[in-house]
């Protein structure tokens, strides 16, 4: 029989040297950017340049284009001129668009165009995995607000994405100061991964971070073992089994230049916890790692990440 301890060991070590092989290498982004005929906010790419700094990456741009002709009859009165409004604010906010990166620093250096529909969700999925991305950041063109939070689009593109994804709902607002990250942890292969990988995603000294754990005791969901639980003894568990997450976690953030500003413990489920914290402090950035889970045990286990997608307040970074 294998030895579970040993395969996450190995595979954590594979990570850490991959990492290390990544070290001293351009870290490859994609952005995915919607443009609709709308106006474009580029409030967004100046505050990336911050958290990403373009001297350090290799960027490529995945234009995702709304179907202008959706619910519009062809004869309807004044289709033509209607088709060539949209067409054309369509082409200014791509055009604003290159000029928000090029003032910010960035340079593209592959563009591709997909419309955004589920046909075009394969290919998309495909380029990032063949071209070696390691991080997408999806760009809607109503930044800041949550509308794009519940786009269907974006939504399937961050769950089924092989990379890390950095999905942005609203500004960032430095204001000349690091950004607060909010980063639920646990002592999970999955958030030891994403620690590891964070100080190569994003700039350390642009985020304080607020490190959140939550303990989720089997006896709250299981009325027959609560009478019998002593919860004395209980707690002692629970906040020892918080120390050890905050001193593992703490141990891999702080040599790669991170400040730990906050430690929190909180109880019950972890996804609802998250968010709730995240709804009260109000982070510039929740942060968590993603365990991958597929089909059938994604369907029992649900996902913390996929249900944090939901809350659309709040700008995500899931580290896979």
């Amino acid at each position: 029989m294998s030895n579970p301890t040993a395969k996450s060991i190995e595979s954590m070590a594979s990570s850490e040297r991959q990492t290390a092989q990544q070290a001293g290498q351009p870290l490859k982004v994609t952005f995915v950017v919607e443009h609709s005929p709308n106006h474009w906010d580029g409030s967004a790419i100046k505050e990336l340049a911050n958290l990403i700094a373009p001297d350090r990456i290799e960027l490529s741009l995945i234009h995702a284009t709304t179907n202008l002709l959706e619910g519009i009859p062809e004869n309807s009165e004044g289709f033509t001129q209607y088709l060539q409004q949209c067409t054309q604010k369509q082409e200014a906010s791509k055009a604003d668009l290159l000029r928000d990166l090029k003032q910010a620093g960035f340079t593209i250096q592959q563009v591709e165009s997909y419309p955004m529909n589920n046909e075009s969700m394969e290919p998309i999925l495909e380029q990032l995995k063949s071209t070696g991305q390691e991080l997408m950041v999806l760009i809607g063109s109503h930044t800041p607000g949550a509308l794009m939070g519940r786009n269907h689009f974006f939504m399937s593109l961050t769950k089924h994405a092989p990379i890390s994804t950095l999905m942005i709902k609203r500004r960032f607002n430095f204001r000349g100061q690091p950004i607060t990250g909010l980063f639920g942890i646990d002592t999970s292969e999955a958030t030891l991964n994403a620690a590891r990988r964070l100080g190569r995603l994003i700039q350390p000294n642009q985020l304080a971070l607020t490190l959140a754990t939550v303990q989720s005791p089997v006896y709250q969901e299981n009325a027959v073992l609560a009478p019998y639980v002593n919860q004395e003894i209980l707690n002692e568990a629970l906040q020892a089994n918080a120390s050890l997450t905050f001193e593992m976690l703490t141990d891999i953030l702080e040599p790669e230049g991170f400040t730990i500003a906050h430690k929190k413990v909180l109880i019950g489920s972890p996804a609802s916890e998250l968010g709730y914290i995240a709804e009260q402090e109000n982070p510039g950035l929740l942060i968590l790692g993603s365990h991958n889970h597929k089909g059938f045990l994604a369907w029992v286990m649900g996902s913390v990440s996929s249900q944090l997608l939901h809350w659309d307040t709040h700008n995500i970074l899931v580290i896979r």
